[in-house]
C-alpha cells in the first residue's frame, strides 16, 4: 500500500471515530429529551445526527469503505424520517441504530464477524411504521413532584446540570493531530528538565553550605586578627615576615571570594527561579496537551448503562458530575473498561427491578452516580448506586471456596465486602452475558493497582454500594512520599497512602498481637502491622518512628519506617523489560542529589506483608515455603549480563549459593569441575544454545540427574516441547517471568531431588 493511501486511511480512521462518537452521544441525549417544550432542542440534535451520518457516508465512499457507506446511508435515512415526523424514535428504533453503530465500529476495527446484509435488513425494518409501535421517548409525559417522570421500562435517563444561557459562538481553535508517541517523547524530555532543575537546586544547597563554611572562617579570622595586627606593628623576625604576608594575602583573597560566593549565590538563585518557572510551565503545557476531558468517554458509559437497563428491563437514572476534569490519555484509556464494568455491575447486581423497588418503598427508577473530582495530583472516581447493596453473607459463603474459614471469619462485615474483588469469586448463580463468570472485579482491582491507585468499597444492604477509585492524573509524574529505612530511601505513591502517624504518639498499648499477627490501633481501628525493611528484606534502622497505612483494593496494612522525609512530585523512569516483573518495584526516580530512588509497588508490598503475617503458629493456614539452602551451588547460564545478574540476585537473596557461566560451553566446563545442585539456563546463547546444553547434560553420566530449568523468551508450544524433549525439568517464559515463579520452581526441584 502506498504511503499516501496509508496516510489517507489513518485520517479516515480518526474522522470516522469522531463521527461515531457524535452519533452515539447525540443519540443518547436525544432519547432523554421529553416533552414539547424541548422540541427545538430535539430538532437540533436530529440535525446533528443527520450531518454526522452524512459525513461518515461521504468519508467512507472516498476511501472505498463500501460496507460502512451503505450502513451509514441507511442510518441517515432513519434520521431523515424522524426529522420529517414520519418515524418515531422509539426504543426499538434506537436499538437498531445502536446495533448499526456497533457494526460500523466492528468494520473499522477489521472484524470479520459483521454481517452487513443482516444489519441493512434490520435498518430497513426499523424504517417501517411497525418499528415505532413501542412507546416513543419524544411524547410528553407527566411530571412527578419529586422527580421527572420515570421513563419507559428499560430506559436510561441522563441527569445533567441545568442549561446555562447560550454562549456566544466563537471561532474554532486551530489544531493539528500529533501522535501520542511524540507527546510521550516530549514529556520525557520535559521530565529530564525537571531532574536538571532538581540538580540545580542541589547545587544551590552546595553553594549555601560553602558560604557557611566561609563565614565560619571569617569568624575564626576575626578572633586572631587583633593578634595579627599587633605582631605586624611590632615588627616580626625576618623568618616570620613571609608568613605574615601570606596571612595578609589570604585575608584579601577570602574577602574577595566571600563577595564572589555571595554574587554566585544570588545569580544561581535567580537562574534557578527562572528555570523553575520555565520547567513548570513547559511540563504543565505538555501535560495539558496529553490531558483528555473525562467527558470524552461519557457516551460509552451512558450507552453501557442504557443497554444493560434495556436488557434487564430496569429503569435507571445515570447522574454524571465532574465530567470536565481532565486526565492523562493513558490513564483514561486504562480505567475506561473498569468503569464500564462497575457501571454494568451496578445495573445488573445493584439496581432492583422496578416492581421490587416499589415494594421496598423506593422510587421505581434506580439511581447511579458517576462523580469525578480532583485532589492535587490525584483524581477520585466515585461510582454509587441506590440498589440492594452487597449480600455479605453470600460473599462470605462464596469466598470459602478460595480462602479458609479462619481467614473469612476474622473479617468484619465492612472488610468482607472487599472479598468481591477476589479472583474467581461470584455470587451469581446464573451465568449471563453480563455477569456470573467469576471475572471482572478482580480485573478492575488489577487495573487500578497497575496505575498505582487504590479502590475502596462501601455497601449497605438495601441502600446501595459505592466504589471509590483514587488514581494519579498523570503517569509520567507521580506524587510520592519519601520514606527512609536504615540508610536507604524509597518513594511511595501518595494515592495509596491513607494516613501517616507517629508511633510514639499512639501510646504503649497501640501495638499488640492477635492470632500470631502484629497489629496496631490507629484511630480506634486495628490494622495489620509490618516492617517495611523486613518486607523488602533490607537492613533497617532501630528507629521505626512512623507507621504508614497503605491500602489498595481489599488490602490495607500499616508499615513501619524509620523516617518520613517529604512529599514531592517525581519523574517516573520505567524499568527495562527484563526488570519489569521484579517484585515490589514500580519504577525509579532521580533526586536532585543524583541519588536513584526506587518507587515501590504498593500492591506487591501488601501481598508480601499479608503472606508473611498470615502464618499463625496455632492454626497455620498456608505453610510458608522456606528456602532450601542447597549444600551445592546453583549454576546460572546466560549470555545477558542483565538477566544473569537479576537471577543471581534473586536466588542469592533467598539463601542460595550461585555460580555463573556466559554460554553452554563454559557451563559444561563448570559442571566438570563443580558439583551443582541445579542449573538455570537461557535458550538463545552463542556457541551452544540451551536445548543443546540440556541434551549434553543428560548424556553425561556424571551429572545427568542434574535438575535443569530453561528460562527463555521462546514461548511457543513447539519450543516448550523441544525443551522437555531435551530433558529440561521446567520451562519459564521471560514474558511471564516473575521472581516468585523462579523461586518456587527452584524450591520444588531441589526439594524433590
Amino acid at each position: 500500500m502506498a504511503t499516501e493511501d496509508q496516510e489517507l486511511l489513518a485520517l479516515y480512521a480518526v474522522e470516522a471515530a469522531e463521527h461515531l462518537g457524535t452519533l452515539n452521544e447525540t443519540l443518547l441525549r436525544l432519547e432523554t429529551l421529553q416533552g414539547e417544550a424541548k422540541a427545538a432542542e430535539r430538532h437540533r440534535q436530529i440535525e446533528t445526527l443527520g450531518r454526522a451520518a452524512h459525513s461518515l457516508k461521504g468519508a467512507s465512499r472516498a476511501v472505498g469503505m463500501g460496507a460502512v457507506e451503505k450502513i451509514a446511508h441507511r442510518v441517515e435515512s432513519i434520521f431523515d424520517a424522524v426529522r420529517a415526523d414520519k418515524l418515531e424514535l422509539s426504543p426499538g428504533v434506537a436499538d437498531a441504530l445502536y446495533d448499526a453503530l456497533d457494526a460500523i465500529q466492528g468494520l473499522l476495527d477489521g472484524s470479520d464477524g459483521v454481517d452487513v446484509d443482516a444489519v441493512l435488513a434490520m435498518l430497513n425494518e426499523a424504517l417501517t411504521p411497525d418499528a415505532s409501535k413501542a412507546v416513543s421517548l419524544s411524547t410528553p409525559s407527566e411530571v412527578q413532584p419529586e422527580r421527572p417522570s420515570a421513563p419507559a421500562q428499560g430506559a436510561l435517563t441522563i441527569m445533567e446540570p441545568p442549561a446555562a444561557s447560550p454562549a456566544p459562538i466563537r471561532a474554532a481553535e486551530e489544531s493539528i493531530r500529533v501522535a501520542v508517541a511524540k507527546l510521550d517523547a516530549l514529556m520525557a524530555d520535559a521530565s529530564d528538565l525537571l531532574i536538571a532543575r532538581s540538580s540545580i537546586e542541589q547545587r544551590l544547597l552546595d553553594v549555601s553550605a560553602l558560604r557557611k563554611t566561609h563565614q565560619k572562617w571569617q569568624k575564626e579570622w576575626r578572633k586572631v586578627r587583633t593578634l595579627y595586627i599587633r605582631i605586624a606593628r611590632q615588627g616580626a623576625a625576618p623568618q616570620w615576615e613571609g608568613l605574615l604576608e601570606f596571612l595578609n594575602l589570604t585575608q584579601r583573597y577570602m574577602r574577595v571570594s566571600g563577595q564572589q560566593l555571595l554574587a554566585l549565590d544570588r545569580a544561581l538563585s535567580a537562574d534557578s527561579l527562572r528555570l523553575n518557572l520555565i520547567a513548570d510551565s513547559l511540563q504543565d503545557s505538555i501535560r495539558r496537551v496529553r490531558l483528555v476531558p473525562f467527558e470524552t468517554q461519557i457516551g460509552l458509559f451512558q450507552r453501557a448503562v442504557r443497554d444493560v437497563a434495556r436488557e434487564e428491563n430496569k429503569e435507571v437514572r445515570l447522574q454524571i458530575t465532574g465530567a470536565s476534569i481532565e486526565l492523562d490519555k493513558r490513564v483514561l484509556e486504562a480505567i475506561k473498561d473498569p468503569i464500564m464494568h462497575l457501571l454494568r455491575n451496578a445495573v445488573d447486581h445493584g439496581i432492583e427491578p422496578p416492581a421490587e423497588r416499589a415494594r421496598a418503598g423506593k422510587m421505581r427508577e434506580g439511581m447511579i452516580i458517576l462523580a469525578v473530582s480532583q485532589r492535587g495530583g490525584n483524581v477520585m472516581i466515585l461510582i454509587a448506586d441506590d440498589g440492594q447493596g452487597i449480600d455479605v453473607a453470600a460473599v462470605r459463603q462464596a469466598a470459602r471456596r478460595i480462602l479458609s474459614d479462619t481467614e473469612i471469619d476474622s473479617l468484619s462485615d465492612a472488610e468482607a465486602v472487599s472479598l468481591v474483588m477476589l479472583p474467581g469469586l461470584s455470587t451469581t448463580r446464573q451465568v449471563t452475558t453480563i455477569s456470573g463468570r467469576g471475572i471482572g472485579l478482580d480485573v478492575v482491582r488489577q487495573n487500578v493497582e497497575a496505575l498505582q491507585g487504590r479502590i475502596d468499597i462501601e455497601s449497605v444492604r438495601g441502600a446501595g454500594t459505592t466504589f471509590r477509585l483514587v488514581l494519579p492524573v498523570s503517569l509520567s509524574t507521580l506524587h510520592c512520599m519519601l520514606a527512609r529505612i536504615g540508610d536507604e530511601t524509597y518513594a511511595i505513591p501518595t494515592a495509596a497512602i491513607e494516613q501517616i502517624v507517629n508511633v510514639d504518639s499512639l501510646g504503649p498499648d497501640a501495638q499488640f498481637s492477635a492470632g500470631g499477627r502484629a497489629m496496631i490501633t490507629i484511630q480506634d481501628r486495628a490494622v495489620g502491622l509490618a516492617s517495611l525493611a523486613e518486607v523488602l528484606d533490607r537492613p533497617g534502622g532501630d528507629e521505626r518512628r512512623y507507621a504508614m497505612v497503605l491500602a489498595t483494593g481489599d488490602r490495607r496494612m500499616a508499615f513501619l519506617v524509620d523516617d518520613v522525609i517529604t512529599e514531592q512530585e517525581m519523574v517516573v523512569k520505567n524499568l527495562n523489560p527484563e526488570l519489569s516483573h521484579v517484585r515490589h518495584v514500580a519504577g525509579a526516580t532521580l533526586l536532585g542529589s543524583g541519588e536513584v530512588v526506587i518507587i515501590l509497588n504498593v500492591s506487591d508490598l501488601l501481598k508480601t506483608a499479608q503472606a508473611q503475617i498470615s502464618i499463625r503458629p496455632a492454626t497455620p493456614i498456608r505453610p510458608a515455603l522456606q528456602p532450601f539452602v542447597a549444600p551445592k551451588p546453583i549454576l546460572i547460564v546466560d549470555d545477558s549480563i542483565t538477566t544473569r545478574t537479576l537471577e543471581k540476585n534473586i536466588l542469592e537473596a533467598a539463601g542460595y549459593e550461585i555460580i555463573t557461566a556466559t554460554n553452554g560451553l563454559e557451563a559444561l566446563d563448570v559442571l566438570e569441575r563443580t558439583v551443582c545442585a541445579l542449573m538455570v539456563a537461557d535458550v538463545e546463547m552463542p556457541f551452544m544454545n540451551g536445548f543443546e546444553l540440556t541434551a549434553k547434560v543428560r548424556q553425561n553420566e556424571r551429572f545427568n540427574q542434574l535438575p535443569v530449568i530453561l528460562v527463555t523468551s521462546l514461548d511457543s508450544e513447539e519450543h516448550k516441547a523441544q525443551g522437555f524433549q531435551a530433558g529440561a525439568d521446567a520451562y519459564i517464559v521471560k514474558g511471564n517471568f516473575d521472581q516468585g515463579e523462579l523461586l518456587q520452581t527452584v524450591r520444588q526441584l531441589i526439594g524433590t531431588r
